[in-house]
């Protein structure tokens, strides 16, 4: 083989190495904004939920002559269930995908 032809053998390598760089480069782009996002949305669902938890226990304070804890219990216990039944729907939404 020529001095030539090794040399066009090396630069076709370093164009296939550089178009795999570059292929990967955006992959990776693209997987770290889906997590920022990930994490800008459960940032944002911990604010919805800490702006309901005080009318939630009022809520549940009225309907029931309960005691501060028992009611707080009572609240938790709602919004966990509430919270279950919302991750069960994200997911099964998420694996149609």
């Amino acid at each position: 083989m020529s001095k030539e032809k090794k040399v066009e053998k090396i630069k076709e390598n370093v164009k296939k190495v550089n178009n795999k760089i570059k292929e990967d480069s955006k992959i990776y782009v693209k997987s770290v904004r889906k997590e920022i996002g990930t994490a800008i949305l459960s940032a944002f669902a911990l604010l919805i939920a800490l702006a309901w938890k005080d009318v939630i226990s009022e809520f549940v304070g009225t309907l029931t002559a309960l005691t501060n804890t028992q009611g707080s219990f009572i609240s938790a216990l709602f919004v966990t269930l509430i919270c279950v039944f919302g991750i069960l729907l994200v997911k099964k939404y998420i694996s149609k995908e």
